[in-house]
């Protein structure tokens, strides 16, 4: 692996393309273990929060973004949200998933089955977040968000995502890349970039062998020319706390809050994201809900 996550990112010579290659190996690496998925899980959860992390990257406007997928199949859902300064975090309902049906093998497309996938993105200066719905087709994550952005977005993109992993279930290598078409551009460009993408297909296995994001970048532009490079650390990096936990709490209805007070029970908080649990006596919480 190299010494720390990055996502490049670049254009073509004539501004028509955008293209942004990641390895994520350390990030995909780190929310493995914090929610000690299977391997199958490992694959879906670092498939998704490597596209939150390219579809964050496009922006300069402090926008974040979050990645659902609501599956009918044993997967269930998978979650991930990025931001633009390369921060990731997500989770997987079922993170034990394939362990008892080894005929799923490391098909995340037969795990999450139909259902739905929800993109949303927010900046702060925006009212509302925006959100967009598509249902899944294939349940593959690369293939159902270049869908997404063609029919919600209208945005031609190629995108590619890869986890690999070694025997024992950790991850050797994970890495992906976006490209998509900018106003301006020429279908002789597409066709370019659409047949250099297929020549970096497994772009994990290419990371592996010592492809950097760089490099990936470069093999996508083959015969269109780029600009300069921009490169970003990404990170698998939760911003929960004590006091957002605290808050959390507030929620629980009063009643509740005396009943534990009575019986010296303290409030227990779990992060989703990063399964961070927070200890919290009721008292604050009460306190709190006085003080709202």
């Amino acid at each position: 692996m190299e010494e720390s996550d990055k996502l490049i990112q670049t254009l073509s010579k004539r501004g028509t393309l955008s293209v942004r290659a990641i390895n994520a190996s350390r990030t995909v690496t780190e929310a493995s273990k914090q929610h000690k998925t299977s391997p199958l899980a490992t694959v879906a959860l670092g498939r998704a929060l490597m596209a939150a992390l390219l579809l964050a990257g496009r922006s300069k406007t402090q926008e974040s973004i979050q990645l659902s997928f609501e599956g009918v199949g044993s997967l269930k859902r998978i979650s991930a949200i990025a931001d633009d300064l390369g921060n990731t975090r997500g989770f997987v309902s079922n993170p034990r998933v394939g362990l008892d049906d080894p005929s799923l093998g490391l098909s995340v497309g037969k795990a999450i089955g139909g259902g739905t996938l929800s993109v949303i993105r927010l900046r702060p200066n925006w009212k509302e977040p925006y959100t967009g719905i598509v249902l899944l087709e294939s349940g593959e994550i690369a293939e159902d968000i270049a869908r997404y952005l063609l029919e919600s977005e209208q945005i031609p993109s190629v995108i590619a995502l890869g986890v690999h992993l070694r025997r024992n279930g950790e991850v050797a290598s994970a890495a992906g890349f976006l490209a998509q078409a900018l106003p301006g551009f020429e279908d002789d460009e597409i066709q370019t970039l659409e047949m250099n993408a297929s020549q970096v297909q497994n772009p994990s296995q290419l990371s592996e062998q010592g492809m950097s994001p760089h490099e990936m970048c470069k093999r996508l532009l083959r015969g269109l020319n780029h600009r300069g490079f921009h490169h970003k650390k990404v990170q698998f990096h939760c911003d929960c706390s004590l006091e957002r936990a605290r808050m959390g709490a507030s929620l629980l209805p009063k009643s509740e809050l005396i009943e534990m007070v009575e019986i010296g029970k303290n409030v227990e908080i779990r992060c989703e994201f990063c399964t961070s649990t927070f200890s919290i006596d009721p008292r604050e919480v009460i306190q709190i809900k006085r003080i709202g």
